[in-house]
């Protein structure tokens, strides 16, 4: 080791940084689940999913993938239901018309709320 990498630290662990690595989403993912709130992590994973396949598909299957993030965690008494507030939720699930960025502010919204709530229990799991 070099003087510079042991003076260096290493780059914190953030929520962002967690989920762009698979094996971090899959931890991430099955502590969630073990703690009964995967939910907003499967939301992440679903908006994600949402966006990167935005540019190779066509109108109905974008708007198919938008109806089943609507259908499975947006509508009251959704199976995964998140919450983004009820204006929120209300807003997208009245919404027709689909964008490559019409779930930037719920995303924003659950990844907060997982930063404050199940990211720091996450963190605090791996020091056991």
């Amino acid at each position: 080791m070099t003087v510079q990498e042991s003076v260096v630290p290493p780059p914190a662990l953030n929520l962002e940084t967690l989920l762009a690595d698979e094996s971090g989403r899959a931890a991430l993912f099955e502590f969630a689940k073990s703690e009964y709130s995967s939910e907003n992590v499967e939301f992440l994973f679903e908006v994600d999913d949402f966006i990167a396949r935005w540019h190779g598909r066509d109108d109905t299957a974008r708007k198919e993938h938008f109806d089943l993030i609507v259908r499975e965690f947006l509508q009251a008494n959704a199976p995964r239901e998140v919450s983004l507030g009820h204006s929120k939720n209300q807003r997208l699930v009245a919404t027709t018309a689909c964008s490559h960025d019409i779930f930037n502010d719920a995303r924003k919204t659950v990844a907060i709320s997982l930063e404050h709530d199940v990211f720091p229990r996450f963190l605090k799991s791996l020091d056991n």
